[in-house]
């Protein structure tokens, strides 16, 4: 198994987004959340997500959602799947509780209600990412200079193979983020950050992006200014 996080990360952004927006009420399919569903946590916990950022259910297939999402995280036991998954959640939760109804409507404009799972989870796979090649940085570092300043009592529980290296650092982070169900208050407040500055980004690509659209308008041949009435001089004026 050999793992690149960065093309991890970025595992096909856009036949994802096709593959979520295409989704509609009768492609849904009906299975029961039981024991018998060996993706019964995640299951659950994806659920709770989507109710949770007020999507309507009934126009996602979560199963097919569910098949995604094991797909991303395909170097992962089923207790990292979901500890990644409640981390979504609670990180998601957060934001939501601490910004304005306006911010809230922003989002929903520049990610649309049926990407946002796909969308946030990213962002959250990238945040343990890093953390992740944070100590990948630093058991080379060890390797090559044996310099005990870099050497961690994990680095002789983890697998020397570097596939296998790089998914137990992602799991040691994940794991260790938690206290119990919930995360840990730094994790808590570091993921939040981390999912407000990239949706502040992209809020603000995109104003950018329709402020030069609207400004190509103005400049083509075929755009009209609005011709306006002016009530106090019975005249008129123009208007972009």
């Amino acid at each position: 198994m050999e793992v690149d996080m960065n093309k991890f990360i970025n595992f096909d952004k856009m036949q994802t987004k096709i593959y979520l927006t295409t989704l509609g009420p009768d492609q849904l399919v009906q299975q029961p959340i039981g024991s018998s569903n060996p993706n019964n946590s995640v299951t659950i916990a994806i659920d709770r997500v989507l109710r949770d950022i007020m999507v309507d259910i009934s126009e996602i297939n979560i199963i097919q959602l569910v098949d995604l999402t094991i797909k991303l995280l395909a170097f992962c036991n089923n207790d990292v799947k979901t500890k990644v998954i409640i981390a979504v959640q609670q990180s998601v939760n957060y934001v939501l509780s601490k910004i304005s109804q306006n911010f809230i409507d922003e989002i929903d404009v520049v990610i649309p209600k049926n990407t946002q799972f796909s969308e946030f989870l990213r962002i959250v796979i990238s945040f343990f990412s890093e953390k992740a090649e944070a100590w990948e940085k630093q058991y080379q570092q060890f390797q090559e200079t044996k310099d005990e300043t870099y050497n961690d009592p994990l680095f002789k529980k983890i697998n020397p193979l570097y596939a296998k290296r790089v998914a137990g650092f992602f799991e040691h982070v994940v794991t260790n983020s938690f206290s119990g169900q919930s995360l840990t208050s730094i994790v808590l407040n570091e993921i939040s950050q981390y999912l407000v500055t990239y949706v502040v980004k992209k809020i603000f690509d995109f104003t950018e992006l329709r402020e030069r659209e609207r400004k190509r308008n103005v400049h083509s041949a075929g755009f009209s200014p609005k011709k306006i009435s002016c009530s106090l001089c019975g005249g008129y004026y123009f208007q972009n």
